[in-house]
């Protein structure tokens, strides 16, 4: 088992792991948000899978306060979370 898999080893154990096995571009892709909701779903799962998405942002639905009421399905929250875990290189995100 990977050391950033095991949780035997220390936090600062398994960090260090984690960050000498991502690329440049993993790394790059742990600080770039992508908008929750968008119509290009296909894309951004490709992204996530890719290890180039760090997270969503809620900002512009209705749960952030947006006159625009977007709603976000859960399941596709769950499925990018899903996709993260499962099929990206070090199941990580």
């Amino acid at each position: 088992m990977e050391t950033y898999k095991n949780p035997q080893s220390s936090i600062l154990e398994r960090v260090d792991d984690l960050l000498l096995r991502m690329t440049i571009e993993e790394k790059i892709g742990q600080l770039t948000q992508v908008p929750a909701g968008t119509e290009n779903t296909e894309e951004v799962d490709c992204l996530i899978k890719a290890g180039r998405v760090g997270s969503r942002i809620l900002a512009f639905t209705a749960h952030a306060g947006s006159e625009e009421q977007l709603i976000v399905d859960i399941t596709e929250s769950n499925e990018a979370q899903r996709i993260a875990v499962e099929e990206s290189r070090l199941g990580y995100l």
